[in-house]
């Protein structure tokens, strides 16, 4: 099964929002990694549905109940057809079949389980503060800019690790 690690940066918390917008979306496809970042969100949406076209399966840390959905809404909002594909979500995973309120630590809280590095101490939140000023364009646009590709790489290859770590001690093959 062809597997891509994906996650997404965004302006707030709520697709329906016309404020609330995809900033950013990272993947890992064949080992390498891929950030798509445009002032134009169709621009990353068309992106982003051209490089899972020939995938079966999303891979990334609470993706089913934010990315996924995130992803879609604004899909359609700019008209934009969908695909099919599976998604595995590892906070899922690591619910262990129910959810529990101990499932519901961030990516970094799980990392840490693991014995995970993160040298990246940022958040979402903060990220959605540089991406207003990244999109305002003014003359902090190009820090604001880097900190979120660099964050959200960060975020890709924890999440990377994290399922090699979930595979080794068996929860999924």
């Amino acid at each position: 099964m062809k597997q891509i690690i994906m996650d997404i940066e965004t302006t707030g918390l709520e697709p329906i929002k016309d404020d609330d917008r995809i900033l950013a979306i990272g993947m890992v496809k064949d080992g390498d990694t891929h950030i798509l970042i445009d002032m134009d969100e169709a621009a990353i949406l068309y992106g982003f549905w051209d490089m899972v076209d020939d995938y079966d399966q999303l891979v990334g840390f609470n993706i089913q109940e934010f990315d996924i959905r995130f992803i879609v809404l604004r899909s359609i909002k700019h008209n934009i057809p969908l695909k099919k594909f599976l998604i595995m979500d590892l906070r899922k995973v690591l619910a262990c079949g129910t959810w529990h309120r101990a499932a519901s630590g961030t990516l970094d809280d799980f990392c840490s389980v693991f014995g995970i590095e993160n040298k990246d101490k940022s958040n979402g939140l903060e990220m959605a503060v540089f991406g207003h000023e990244w999109l305002s364009g003014d003359e902090d646009a190009k820090r604001a800019k880097a900190k979120i590709m660099g964050h959200l790489s960060w975020c890709l290859k924890k999440t990377k690790r994290l399922k090699e770590r979930i595979e080794e001690v068996g929860l999924i093959k």
